[in-house]
């Protein structure tokens, strides 16, 4: 019985992050295991740093493309085209700052009319299954746009097809 509570556990991941301080309200972020560096800071905007509100929107945003990336390849969804925003809003509550609600807005470009509401689907499921964001308590909310491609002739720009290859 114990061997089979094993298979199931989902093993755990640990992710180190250091800082080392470097001026006024400035630091370094570095992992052991990544060669890139960022620059972190105060919130200014006369730096044009980076600053942990961004970096937590930024990891939001992030998380909920992989998923968006994984499910539609799980699931078989092409599309060609995938951007998304997102903001943060930051209010004081209870005498404390906090990133009260981040909005999503993803867009995704599909080719056939037939893959809107599968599309639909998936966005709803990568915020459902988005680590980053079911690790907060912030309310994170999609407002999501399927768009289906139209094919002009006289267009001669290349589509950037995603066609999943099957491992």
């Amino acid at each position: 019985m114990e061997a089979n509570i094993q298979k199931i556990q989902m093993k755990a991941f640990y992710y180190n992050i250091n800082i080392d301080w470097v001026s006024e309200r400035n630091g370094i972020l570095s992992n052991p295991e990544l060669i890139n560096k960022m620059e972190v800071s105060f919130p200014n905007k006369k730096t044009g740093i980076w600053t942990p509100e961004h970096l937590l929107i930024a990891a939001v945003n992030s998380c909920f493309m992989i998923t968006f990336l994984s499910l539609a390849k799980k699931l078989g969804l092409e599309f060609l085209k995938y951007n998304c925003s997102a903001k943060g809003k930051i209010e004081k509550m209870g005498g404390k700052y906090l990133i009260t609600e981040i909005e999503l807005g993803p867009v995704v470009t599909i080719k056939k009319t037939a893959d809107k509401k599968k599309s639909e689907e998936i966005l709803q499921n990568s915020l459902a299954f988005c680590l980053i964001s079911n690790s907060l308590k912030s309310k994170v909310s999609l407002v999501k746009t399927v768009n289906i491609f139209k094919n002009n002739s006289s267009d001669n720009k290349k589509e950037n097809k995603v066609k999943w290859k099957q491992n």
